[in-house]
C-alpha cells in the first residue's frame, strides 16, 4: 500500500512539520535559552546576528525602523542557535519566516512577548505603535534540523571573516597607549 499525502484541506495553516519530537525539543531548549541567533536568508552571502524570543513553538523577532536592521525575511531562512554559556554552535535549522500582519491576534500575542524581555527599550510604551507603523514583527516555525551538537574536536568553527566595509580592520592592530605587554605585567602585581 503506497502512502498519500494528506489532502491540502486538512492540513493545518502554514508548513507542513518536518521534525522530530526530539528535534523540536532541541531547536526549544536551545532558542528559549539563547537571546542571539543567526539569520540567512537563501539570498544572502552571509549570517545577520538577530534578538529573538521564543514563543508558541517558533521564533518571534522585530526588525526595521528604530530596531534591529536585517534583510526582509520571507519564505525559508537558514537559522543558528548557539549556547548562551560557550557560543558553540549548537543547532543549524530552517525555518519558514512570515511577517506577521499588525494589529491581529497573532502579532498582538508576539508584539506583548518581544515587548515583555526587551532590554534597553528606549521607548517600551510606544514600541507597539512604533512596531505597527515601521516595523516588521516576524514569527520563524522551524521546519527541519541541518545539524545539531557541538561536533568533534576537528570540526571546523563556521566562522567567516567579517563582511568588508569602512569599520572593518582586516589589516594590523590598531597601537594601544602602553602597550598590550604592559597591562598584563600589571595585572601580575
Amino acid at each position: 500500500m503506497a502512502d498519500h499525502a494528506p489532502a491540502t484541506a486538512d492540513l493545518p495553516p502554514g508548513p507542513i512539520p518536518r521534525l522530530t519530537p526530539v528535534e523540536a525539543a532541541l531547536i526549544a531548549e536551545t532558542c528559549s535559552r539563547g537571546e542571539v541567533i543567526w539569520i540567512r536568508p537563501p539570498d544572502e552571502p552571509r549570517h545577520h546576528a538577530a534578538w529573538h524570543v521564543w514563543h508558541d513553538d517558533g521564533l518571534a523577532l522585530v526588525y526595521g525602523v528604530g530596531e534591529q536592521m536585517l534583510p526582509l525575511l520571507s519564505g525559508e531562512v537558514e537559522v543558528i542557535a548557539r549556547a548562551k554559556e560557550t557560543g558553540a554552535r549548537l543547532v543549524t535549522f530552517v525555518a519558514h519566516a512570515r511577517t506577521l500582519t499588525p494589529r491581529t491576534e497573532e502579532w498582538e500575542s508576539a508584539a506583548a512577548e518581544l515587548i515583555a524581555h526587551r532590554l534597553n527599550a528606549a521607548d517600551p510604551a510606544g514600541a507597539r505603535e512604533r512596531w505597527a507603523s515601521g516595523g516588521l514583527v516576524t514569527a520563524l516555525r522551524p521546519l527541519w534540523l541541518v545539524r545539531s551538537g557541538n561536533g568533534e574536536d576537528d570540526t571546523g568553527s563556521g566562522a567567516q571573516p567579517p563582511a568588508r566595509g569602512p569599520a572593518t580592520t582586516l589589516t594590523r592592530r590598531p597601537y594601544h597607549l602602553g602597550g598590550r605587554r604592559r597591562r598584563g605585567r600589571r595585572r601580575e602585581r
